[in-house]
Protein backbone atom coordinates (compact mmCIF):
# COMPACT_ATOMS: atom_id res chain seq x y z
CA UNK A 1 0.00 0.00 0.00
CA UNK A 2 1.60 3.36 -0.45
CA UNK A 3 2.51 5.56 1.78
CA UNK A 4 0.98 9.36 1.64
CA UNK A 5 3.45 11.84 2.48
CA UNK A 6 1.73 15.37 3.47
CA UNK A 7 4.93 17.26 4.13
CA UNK A 8 8.46 16.42 3.45
CA UNK A 9 11.02 18.58 5.40
CA UNK A 10 13.80 20.04 3.90
CA UNK A 11 17.14 21.84 4.64
CA UNK A 12 15.63 24.77 2.57
CA UNK A 13 12.46 24.87 5.78
CA UNK A 14 15.49 24.85 8.37
CA UNK A 15 15.80 28.27 10.04
CA UNK A 16 19.84 28.83 10.37
CA UNK A 17 21.84 31.13 12.78
CA UNK A 18 23.98 33.44 11.44
CA UNK A 19 27.20 31.98 10.27
CA UNK A 20 29.25 33.27 13.18
CA UNK A 21 26.67 32.32 15.84
CA UNK A 22 27.33 28.85 14.21
CA UNK A 23 30.79 29.37 14.68
CA UNK A 24 30.39 30.19 18.47
CA UNK A 25 30.36 33.93 18.39
CA UNK A 26 28.16 36.31 19.52
CA UNK A 27 27.41 40.61 19.28
CA UNK A 28 28.34 42.17 22.05
CA UNK A 29 27.32 45.72 23.03
CA UNK A 30 29.77 47.27 21.49
CA UNK A 31 28.96 45.88 18.36
CA UNK A 32 32.33 43.78 18.71
CA UNK A 33 31.82 40.47 17.48
CA UNK A 34 33.53 37.86 20.33
CA UNK A 35 34.17 33.98 20.24
CA UNK A 36 34.47 33.41 24.18
CA UNK A 37 36.70 30.70 23.61
CA UNK A 38 38.86 27.96 21.91
CA UNK A 39 37.05 24.96 21.54
CA UNK A 40 38.59 21.87 19.98
CA UNK A 41 36.04 22.53 16.57
CA UNK A 42 37.71 26.04 16.21
CA UNK A 43 41.24 25.03 16.88
CA UNK A 44 44.14 24.45 14.26
CA UNK A 45 46.47 21.55 14.44
CA UNK A 46 49.04 24.22 16.29
CA UNK A 47 45.64 24.64 19.01
CA UNK A 48 45.10 28.40 17.45
CA UNK A 49 41.81 29.42 16.42
CA UNK A 50 41.79 28.87 12.80
CA UNK A 51 41.10 30.76 10.12
CA UNK A 52 37.86 30.29 9.11
CA UNK A 53 36.41 31.28 12.56
CA UNK A 54 38.67 34.38 12.44
CA UNK A 55 37.26 35.43 8.56
CA UNK A 56 33.85 34.60 9.73
CA UNK A 57 33.59 37.11 13.09
CA UNK A 58 35.77 39.82 11.37
CA UNK A 59 32.73 39.97 8.45
CA UNK A 60 29.98 39.89 11.13
CA UNK A 61 31.94 42.45 12.63
CA UNK A 62 32.03 44.33 9.87
CA UNK A 63 28.46 43.77 8.79
CA UNK A 64 27.49 45.35 11.98
CA UNK A 65 29.98 48.63 11.83
CA UNK A 66 28.12 48.81 8.70
CA UNK A 67 24.76 48.92 9.48
CA UNK A 68 25.37 50.89 12.83
CA UNK A 69 27.26 53.81 10.41
CA UNK A 70 24.62 53.54 7.57
CA UNK A 71 21.45 52.12 9.12
CA UNK A 72 21.48 49.38 6.49
CA UNK A 73 23.19 45.63 6.14
CA UNK A 74 22.66 45.74 3.04
CA UNK A 75 26.03 45.72 1.56
CA UNK A 76 28.12 43.33 -0.60
CA UNK A 77 32.33 43.00 -0.49
CA UNK A 78 34.43 44.15 -3.27
CA UNK A 79 37.27 43.73 -1.57
CA UNK A 80 38.59 41.71 1.37
CA UNK A 81 42.56 41.75 2.70
CA UNK A 82 43.33 39.75 5.24
CA UNK A 83 46.32 39.51 7.24
CA UNK A 84 47.60 36.97 10.19
CA UNK A 85 50.09 38.54 12.38
CA UNK A 86 50.38 36.32 15.46
CA UNK A 87 48.19 32.94 16.49
CA UNK A 88 45.65 33.59 18.68
CA UNK A 89 45.32 30.45 21.35
CA UNK A 90 43.25 31.40 24.46
CA UNK A 91 40.41 33.78 23.97
CA UNK A 92 37.85 35.34 24.08
CA UNK A 93 38.81 36.37 20.28
CA UNK A 94 37.24 39.84 19.54
CA UNK A 95 36.66 41.39 16.23
CA UNK A 96 35.78 45.06 16.10
CA UNK A 97 35.22 47.49 13.17
CA UNK A 98 36.06 50.76 11.93
CA UNK A 99 34.07 51.89 9.13
CA UNK A 100 35.37 54.68 6.88
CA UNK A 101 32.26 55.98 4.24
CA UNK A 102 33.58 57.85 1.24
CA UNK A 103 32.85 61.23 0.52
CA UNK A 104 30.20 60.41 -2.35
CA UNK A 105 28.42 57.40 0.00
CA UNK A 106 29.18 54.90 -2.84
CA UNK A 107 32.35 52.92 -1.06
CA UNK A 108 32.68 51.82 2.66
CA UNK A 109 36.39 51.12 3.85
CA UNK A 110 36.10 48.83 6.73
CA UNK A 111 39.16 48.30 8.88
CA UNK A 112 38.85 45.11 11.12
CA UNK A 113 41.44 43.73 13.94
CA UNK A 114 40.62 40.92 15.95
CA UNK A 115 42.67 40.11 18.89
CA UNK A 116 43.27 37.45 21.86
CA UNK A 117 42.49 39.27 24.79
CA UNK A 118 43.14 36.47 26.94
CA UNK A 119 47.01 37.07 25.61
CA UNK A 120 46.85 41.14 26.77
CA UNK A 121 44.70 41.40 23.71
CA UNK A 122 46.89 40.23 21.74
CA UNK A 123 46.28 41.22 17.34
CA UNK A 124 46.31 38.14 15.88
CA UNK A 125 44.73 39.50 12.58
CA UNK A 126 43.85 42.59 10.65
CA UNK A 127 41.48 43.31 7.75
CA UNK A 128 41.09 45.90 5.18
CA UNK A 129 37.68 45.41 2.83
CA UNK A 130 36.29 47.70 0.39
CA UNK A 131 32.05 47.23 0.50
CA UNK A 132 29.54 49.13 -1.47
CA UNK A 133 25.65 48.87 -1.68
CA UNK A 134 24.38 45.77 -2.51
CA UNK A 135 21.68 47.64 -4.94
CA UNK A 136 24.52 49.92 -6.52
CA UNK A 137 22.74 53.03 -4.87
CA UNK A 138 24.95 54.95 -2.60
Amino acid sequence: MPVHVVHKPSFLDMVLPPLHEAFGGHLDVDGSVVITELSPALGAPNRSLHQAPINVIAEAAAMAGLQRTTGTADFQVNHWTIQFIKPGSVGPFRARATVRPSRDGRWYGVDVDVVDEGQDRRLIANISALFSHADGAG
